[in-house]
């Protein structure tokens, strides 16, 4: 059995504080770095001190390519992707870690083909707070500003906001 990975001292005080939380889940990363799974958070360092913590609901999400040991993190915010390259097979926990986490954030959602071709998703999330709010995540394609997208994806995200609890 393969032991599971911890972070040293001082990338532990870091993790603690930028987040007052232990990890659930530590990976080393091929640069020198690590990332860390918390109940909130995921955080990320390159090795220097210096970390960047991101909540879960930043996530849009991800995708491993067992091959290359390379997890790639989409951000919700549109700020495009984080690849992030293990140095060895021992992400698995991280990796299981990540999906529960962003998963358990998603309260309800829901994807839409909008006129032209592009899709969206519309999705109800849960920050570590407890406050709920709605988040439109697209591609590149998707322009709000067209009339005919905005009320597709308006009508979409106000059934979901009424459905969750949430004022229109």
């Amino acid at each position: 059995m393969r032991a599971r990975p911890s972070l040293s001292p001082d990338a532990a005080a870091l993790l603690r504080q930028l987040t007052h939380e232990r990890p659930l889940a530590v990976a080393h990363l091929a640069d020198g770095g690590w990332v860390a799974a918390t109940r909130s958070f995921i955080v990320t360092s390159s090795g220097a001190a210096e970390a960047s913590a991101r909540e879960w609901v930043d996530v849009d999400r991800a995708s491993l390519d067992p091959e290359t040991r390379t997890l790639t993190v989409s951000w919700a915010d549109g700020t495009g992707t984080s690849a992030l390259v293990f140095a060895d097979d021992t992400a698995a926990q991280l990796t299981l870690v990540l999906r529960e986490q962003v998963q358990s954030s998603v309260v309800l959602a829901e994807s839409l083909k909008l006129p032209g071709g592009a899709v969206a998703r519309v999705a109800v999330r849960r920050r570590p707070s407890g406050e709920l709010f709605s988040q439109v995540i697209g591609d590149a394609r998707v322009n709000l500003a067209d009339p005919d997208t905005a009320r597709v994806v308006g009508a979409c995200e106000a059934r979901l906001r009424e459905a969750s609890g949430l004022p229109l």
